[in-house]
């Protein structure tokens, strides 16, 4: 799936979310992924080109406030109207070896 540069409306590269990542990471000390399917802990997910490995289940809740404090990173800030929908399944994750 490709991400939008909400400000340009253009598709991002892989190098720009590998920045942003970096960026979400120093601020929160994590990276948070969701899916419609729960991923086992250790299972590999793949994310703008990284393999991903999942360390631990997250909550809704705190995947939302992550997002909050990461909104000016990625241009996109939780709204009512643009919240995860429910029955997503959030989890932390590191880059794989």
């Amino acid at each position: 799936m490709a991400l939008i540069d909400e400000s340009t409306g253009e598709e991002m590269t892989n190098e720009q979310v590998h920045e942003l990542i970096r960026q979400t990471i120093e601020r929160v000390g994590k990276f948070i992924l969701s899916h419609e399917i729960q991923p086992a802990i250790g299972q590999i997910q793949e994310f703008a080109g990284l393999p991903m490995r999942v360390v631990r289940h997250v909550s809704r809740d705190e995947a939302i406030e992550d997002g909050a404090r990461t909104g000016d990173i990625w241009g996109l800030y939780p709204t009512p109207e643009n919240l995860p929908p429910e029955g997503l399944y959030f989890f932390e994750v590191e880059v794989a070896d």
